[in-house]
């Protein structure tokens, strides 16, 4: 089992954001990495949600069927493992991310 650690960060200075994702396997080494300059979201937990999707993207990309998602972004973690599409600014990414991850043989969200 592959797990996947997304996280976003902010560059003040330029204004813009990045996503980094590291995916080790149950042994802790490290499988895959990956860093991304995005455009600035209005909300971290925007970043912190597009950080998630792309790490499903990624590990789909990737061939890795049976994933666990880990994140220190414990609210994005509990609205996707509720599937809570109520977040009007992030419906539409939970909903990405819930069919993205839905190809993958099995995944889960621990929080």
């Amino acid at each position: 089992m592959e797990a996947p650690s997304p996280d976003g960060a902010v560059f003040a200075d330029s204004g813009e954001a990045g996503v980094g994702i590291v995916i080790q396997n149950e042994n802790g080494e490290v499988m895959a990495a990956l860093s991304e300059k995005i455009a600035l979201p209005s909300l971290v937990e925007i970043l912190e949600m597009v950080a998630a999707r792309r790490a499903a993207v990624f590990a789909v990309e990737l061939g890795f069927q049976r994933v666990i998602f880990e994140s220190d972004a414990a609210g994005v973690i509990k609205a996707l493992s509720m599937r809570d599409l109520a977040l009007a600014l992030a419906g539409h990414l939970v909903k990405d991310f819930l069919s993205i991850a839905g190809s993958l043989r099995t995944f889960s969200l621990p929080y």
